[in-house]
């Protein structure tokens, strides 16, 4: 169950706008491992290694890349990252859900650095007591506490996770020194939307005129046609690469 591999995503080049949310990733997580490399003395050391949150939530709408900003923080850290969901980790035999928990926690810490990112976590770690689904779920939570208590100090793996339902998470979860750094991850404003459009008219070649990027932006801004849900980055990505096979084919004709 999930699969070890170093990502190339870098948080300014491949994701656009987002200016708060770079800074929080940069300033909290980032800045505080380069003091931690930087400290000359063990005190130092141990001092800095405190202040780091092991366990991280990404939260927000569905398409707004919380993947995607954990995936860049392992880069920046030179980790390596495995991206596990509920259904994956699910069975229906008694103690195979949590044996495969172990076992994801097991090859991250031969790894580390590394970085465990439990996508829609909320597939399996709801309230305890309040979920209707295979029973397993109660138990896998206890599993996945048990294994970020036993987290060292010196070790350097961290795990993310991402919802679209925070408040749905079970409140053990929420403790300090678990998932304690929480970080919203909203519907991209006009100027993240802007931004992500021009990183993909340079990535698809599109060459866009800055007044076409201009009616993207703005054409952007209310719900999007056929759903309930406003632009995302991952709507904006699908628009470019629909833009991408227009001219393509017109190309070929």
């Amino acid at each position: 169950v999930g699969q070890l591999t170093l990502p190339d995503i870098h948080l300014e080049r491949d994701i656009g706008g987002y200016a708060k949310v770079k800074q929080r990733i940069t300033h909290e997580i980032l800045d505080v491992l380069a003091a931690k490399d930087a400290a000359t003395d063990d005190l130092s050391t141990k001092r800095i290694e405190a202040l780091l949150p092991r366990g991280m939530i990404f939260w927000g709408p569905p398409g707004t890349g919380k993947t995607l900003f954990a995936k860049a923080m392992a880069t920046s850290l030179g980790a390596a990252v495995t991206v596990v969901s509920g259904p994956e980790l699910k069975s229906k035999w008694v103690g195979e859900s949590e044996e495969n928990l172990r076992q994801v926690f097991t090859r991250a810490r031969q790894a580390a650095p590394a970085i465990i990112i439990f996508d829609e976590i909320d597939s399996f770690a709801t309230t305890r007591g309040s979920y209707q689904g295979s029973g397993v779920e109660h138990s896998m939570v206890n599993q996945l506490l048990t294994e970020m208590d036993g987290f060292r100090k010196d070790e350097l793996v961290f795990v993310v996770a991402t919802t679209n339902l925070v408040e749905s998470l079970d409140p053990a979860l929420l403790r300090p020194g678990r998932f304690e750094f929480q970080l919203h991850i909203p519907f991209p404003n006009a100027i993240d939307r802007r931004a992500i459009v021009e990183i993909y008219n340079t990535k698809m070649e599109l060459d866009l005129s800055p007044r076409a990027i201009d009616y993207l932006v703005k054409t952007t801004n209310d719900i999007v046609e056929g759903q309930s849900t406003r632009a995302t980055g991952d709507h904006l990505q699908a628009l470019c690469r629909s833009l991408a096979r227009l001219r393509l084919s017109g190309q070929m004709k």
